[in-house]
C-alpha cells in the first residue's frame, strides 16, 4: 500500500487498516447479471450476542439499487447491529446478507459508512481528511484533487479546505465526513443516525444536501434514525422495527414527489405517513 508522499504536502501518518470508514477490501462480482432490485438483500437473518442474547430475529429486507431506505425503531431493537452487518463489521448468526449478489463477510470499498459523530483525523486539514481514501489507494493526485474540489464546492466547504477539525462547526464536520465517503464513489452509503446531534436548522440543511448528492450520484442509501420526520422526508421507503429481538414488522413506501422540499412537511400526506409510523412504534 502506498502512503502519501511529502511532495503532496500531506502528513505521512496514515491511519492503519480499519480506521477509515470506507475500507479497501475488494468485492468480487459474479459474472452473471446482478439483480439491481436486490442490491441489498437480507433474508431470515438472526444475530446473537454472547451466545444466548438474540438481538435480531428473522430480519428480511430488500433494497433496490439507488433507493433510499430509512430504518426506524425503538432504542435497543438492533438497528445499528443490522447496519453493522451490512457494513461487514459484524457477521450474522444465521440467514443471508448480500450486496450485489455477494455474501458479506467483511468491509468493502463499495460501501461507505457515515457514523453518528464525525470520525475525522485531528492532525489533518479538511482536504486531507476527505482525500485519505484515494491517497492511500494510490489514486493519481490530479484525479482525487479534481473530485475533492468538486465535492467540497457542492457542500459549501471550499473555503474551509485548509482548516482543521477543531476550527469548523459540528455541521461542517458531518459534511466533511459525508464528502470523505463520497470521494470513494461507493454504490452503497450506510448512515447511522448521522444528523442526530445537530441542531434543527443544521439538520434540515443536511437533509437537503444529502438528497442533492443522492440525486447526482445515485448511491443506495440505508439510513438509521429515531426521527420519524427525518425518515419520511428522506426515504423512498421506511422500514419499521419492533423491540428486541429486532425484526422488521412493516415497510412503508413514501410516495412524496421528488425533489423533496420543506413544503412537504406541511402536507396531509406527510402527516399521514408520520401518524402511521408512530402508530407502528406504539404511539397512539
Amino acid at each position: 500500500m502506498r502512503t502519501p508522499s511529502a511532495a503532496n504536502g500531506f502528513d505521512d501518518r496514515v491511519p492503519r487498516d480499519g480506521q477509515v470508514e470506507t475500507m479497501t477490501t475488494h468485492l468480487e462480482r459474479r459474472p452473471e447479471q446482478i439483480d439491481e432490485d436486490r442490491w441489498i438483500y437480507v433474508r431470515e437473518m438472526d444475530k446473537h450476542f454472547g451466545g444466548d442474547f438474540l438481538v435480531l430475529s428473522n430480519v428480511n429486507l430488500t433494497v433496490r439499487k439507488g433507493e433510499v431506505v430509512c430504518i426506524v425503531g425503538p432504542s435497543g431493537c438492533g438497528k445499528t447491529t443490522l447496519l453493522n452487518i451490512v457494513a461487514g463489521f459484524e457477521e450474522p448468526s444465521g440467514g443471508i446478507c448480500e450486496i450485489a449478489g455477494e455474501a458479506i463477510h467483511e468491509p468493502g470499498p463499495e460501501r461507505g459508512f457515515v457514523f453518528q459523530r464525525p470520525a475525522l483525523f485531528p492532525w489533518m486539514t479538511v482536504l486531507q481528511n476527505v482525500t485519505i481514501g484515494p491517497r492511500v489507494c494510490g489514486v493519481a493526485r490530479n484525479d482525487w484533487l479534481k473530485r475533492a474540489e468538486h465535492l467540497l464546492g457542492e457542500t459549501g466547504l471550499s473555503q474551509f479546505k485548509d482548516h482543521y477539525p477543531y476550527q469548523i462547526s459540528g455541521g461542517m464536520a458531518q459534511r466533511v465526513q459525508l464528502v470523505r465517503v463520497m470521494m470513494n464513489e461507493p454504490s452503497v452509503v450506510l448512515m447511522d443516525e448521522p444528523f442526530g446531534a445537530l441542531d434543527y436548522q443544521t439538520r434540515l440543511s443536511m437533509h437537503q444536501l444529502l438528497l442533492s448528492l443522492h440525486a447526482e450520484y445515485r448511491p443506495t442509501i440505508l439510513f438509521i434514525t429515531h426521527d420519524v420526520d427525518e425518515a419520511v422526508f428522506l426515504a423512498d421507503r421506511v422500514a419499521v422495527m419492533k423491540r428486541a429481538p429486532g425484526e422488521i414488522v412493516r415497510e412503508l413506501p413514501i410516495e412524496l414527489d421528488r425533489p423533496r422540499a420543506l413544503r412537504h412537511y406541511a402536507t396531509k400526506e406527510f402527516a399521514a405517513y408520520k401518524e402511521t409510523i408512530l402508530g407502528l412504534l406504539g404511539f397512539h
